[in-house]
This record gives structure tokens, C-alpha cells and sequence, in this order.
């Protein structure tokens, strides 16, 4: 998804993507709560603990002040239980394969959990 708006950090960055994000989340589960019914909250994972924290406190402080309020989204859908906001490691992030230059054991790794087989190998 491509920002629409300059960050002044990676922690507001992250954020507008969760906000973003989470108002995904709220059109796909009001489409889908007339067809089945879904546990929530949703699990939303980040690999910003920053992020994670402002999008489940409600906490203004020097440091996030500069974000805004039409980026806090993010912090009614958490009080409101619908998604929670969750750490993911590098290691275990696999979106990073779509995002970063990776070290080819972590390439590897991430590939294999997508269930991309490699074409080179002999033994598919």
C-alpha cells in the first residue's frame, strides 16, 4: 500500500498502515458477518513495538504528538476489541520477503512458508 503522506517517523508510519489496515478489516468483516461469524479481535501484526503501543494506549506524549488523530483509527478499532495489535519479529515477519533485501537463509525460510517452491531444485 502506498502512503498518501509524508511520516516524520517509522513508528507514525507504521501506524498510518495500521490505521489503513484496520479500516480494511472493518469493511471485510462487516461483508463477512452476514455470511459466517468471526472471532475477534482479529490479529494485527506489526513489527513496531512504538506502533503497537499508541495503537493500544491511549497515550499522547512529545514524541506522538506530531501524529494525527485521523491516523489513530487504529486505537478505536483495538478499544473496541475488533483487531488486537501484535509484535512480530523480523525473523518471523514474513511479508518482508515482499518489502526487503534478505540474507538468502532468510529468504529461504520466508519463501517456504509462502509455499513458493523453487524451480531450481531437483527434488519437487
Amino acid at each position: 500500500m502506498i502512503q498518501k503522506s509524508v511520516s516524520l517517523s517509522t513508528t507514525e508510519a507504521e501506524i498510518i498502515a495500521m490505521s489503513e489496515g484496520a479500516r480494511e478489516i472493518k469493511y471485510i468483516l462487516n461483508v463477512l458477518d452476514s455470511l459466517v461469524s468471526i472471532h475477534r479481535p482479529v490479529p494485527m501484526y506489526c513489527d513496531n513495538q512504538g506502533a503497537i503501543h499508541l495503537a493500544s494506549n491511549y497515550v499522547n506524549n512529545s514524541r506522538s504528538k506530531h501524529i494525527e488523530v485521523r491516523n489513530m483509527y487504529i486505537r478505536e478499532f483495538t478499544k473496541a476489541k475488533e483487531v488486537e495489535a501484535l509484535y512480530t519479529g523480523t525473523y518471523d515477519d514474513t511479508s518482508d520477503i515482499m518489502t526487503k533485501l534478505l540474507a538468502l537463509p532468510s529468504f529461504r525460510v520466508h519463501r517456504e512458508r509462502l509455499g513458493v517452491m523453487d524451480l531450481d531444485r531437483e527434488d519437487h
